[in-house]
């Protein structure tokens, strides 16, 4: 768990980042964390270029989901 290597990137062959990230509050008020995995161009870019997957709950599923899509 948390071990797997990240695939580069499938568009542009970048090196990816796993990130936990605070999107804001659930309506209760309580933190709304989610796993996600962008790529290091998308990441410096003024601009998002769509590099990236969101809205996973674990950081596995995010590498999992970004592996499979890098093939």
């Amino acid at each position: 768990m948390g071990n797997v290597e990240l695939k580069p990137c499938p568009f542009c062959g970048g090196s990816a980042k796993v990130m936990h990230m605070d999107v804001g509050d659930h309506a209760d008020g309580s933190p709304w964390m989610v796993w996600a995995v962008w790529c290091d161009d998308d990441l410096n870019a003024e601009y998002s270029h769509g590099h990236y997957i969101d809205n996973y709950e674990t950081r596995d599923e995010a590498v999992e989901a970004w592996n499979r899509r890098a093939e």
